[in-house]
């Protein structure tokens, strides 16, 4: 939680900004999270410039010696009419286009962003705060943008009407932790946010199979492990700056209601990770009925050796069990369901296979 110095510039920025007219919370926290990238950028620059300088490797850049100009450290020190027509008319497209490919996530949501920071002497005033900002300690070990979105809702009063709480990093990360995904896994949130749980999933596999991964799984790291569904616009723009600046740069990001019958979507990944919004209100019966009950599991009266039971999600039959063995004989179940269906086999085999003699003289199953 944002607390003392850092709460108070971040409030004397907010101040700033409502200064200048603009009292849309939302619009805000994107005008924030387009300025706090901006510099990023600036700072991945320097990472970039810093291993070329003691490697002796070439990498490539992100800004061109041409425009050296729309780099943090450089424009800041601008005057703020020079300033304001820089990042108007030159800086804000060029971000917009970063990406450079047209069908990637970040410029699908980047498209319609608009730099609506109204004055010269706004911008300049807030570009002055943020700097200061970036230069406290504490601010350069923090998780900035996640925490800075959860002020502003904080701010907005509004987090028990519209339930959009932002999980802290050491729980994402804990959270990751026990989940243990692997480089060639699918791992979605289906209501990503800021894209925290993403993010902290690609640290995870970074920093423990690193030396292990081969262009395969880097070529997946990149363009196939993650996946971020969510309703709010400003959010996926907000999902595909943080993921473009933690290196991956073609996520799937998308508009999308995850628990409404219009979701097709069903076994496809191999990890969930997610902290959904939980107050609100939902019209029940646009929920998928698939989300309306977890996994059953069924002995058939009917069914052929070997003993087995069926995995049975929104009333079909999605793999069949070995009980005595403990192995999937039919279907596929994802990863993580799997291990869990496995292991409560492996805890229950004696039930199971006593249900399943029960099954067998057509007798009523005891559970």
């Amino acid at each position: 939680m944002i607390t003392g110095e850092i709460k108070n510039k971040i409030d004397s920025i907010w101040d700033d900004f409502f200064s200048a007219g603009m009292s849309e919370y939302l619009t805000v926290i994107e005008q924030f999270s387009y300025l706090m990238f901006i510099h990023s950028l600036d700072e991945v620059e320097n990472e970039i410039e810093q291993y070329e300088k003691f490697s002796g490797e070439k990498k490539e850049h992100i800004f061109p010696a041409d425009k050296q100009n729309y780099r943090w450290h450089i424009f800041k020190t601008f005057e703020e009419t020079e300033l304001f027509k820089l990042m108007d008319e030159e800086i804000f497209p060029f971000i917009k286009a970063i990406n450079g490919n047209e069908e990637s996530a970040f410029t699908r949501y980047m498209k319609d962003a608009a730099f609506s920071i109204p004055s010269a002497q706004t911008l300049k005033a807030v570009i002055t705060k943020l700097d200061e900002l970036f230069e406290n300690p504490e601010v350069q070990a923090r998780d900035m943008l996640g925490d800075i979105y959860e002020y502003v809702l904080s701010k907005m009063n509004s987090s028990g009407q519209v339930g959009m709480f932002r999980t802290p990093k050491q729980i994402r990360d804990m959270m990751v932790q026990l989940v243990r995904p692997e480089p060639m896994d699918t791992i979605c949130d289906p209501a990503c946010g800021t894209a925290g749980f993403l993010i902290s999933s690609a640290e995870f596999i970074r920093d423990v199979y690193e030396t292990k991964m081969g262009d395969k799984e880097w070529e997946h790291y990149s363009k196939g492990l993650l996946t971020g569904f969510d309703t709010g616009s400003t959010m996926l723009k907000i999902s595909a700056m943080n993921l473009l600046l933690h290196s991956i740069h073609e996520p799937h990001i998308a508009y999308q209601d995850s628990v409404s019958k219009n979701n097709e979507i069903e076994g496809e990944f191999d990890v969930i990770l997610a902290n959904p919004p939980f107050t609100g209100s939902v019209n029940k019966s646009t929920i998928s009925e698939s989300l309306k009950g977890g996994i059953k599991i069924a002995v058939n009266y009917s069914d052929h050796n070997p003993p087995h039971f069926h995995v049975v999600k929104g009333g079909k039959t999605i793999a069949l069990v070995s009980i005595r063995d403990a192995v999937v004989i039919e279907g596929v179940l994802p990863r993580v369901l799997m291990h869990r269906v496995l292991g409560w086999c492996v805890s229950h085999t004696k039930e199971l296979l006593a249900n399943w003699e029960l099954a067998r003289q057509g007798k009523e199953l005891k559970w």
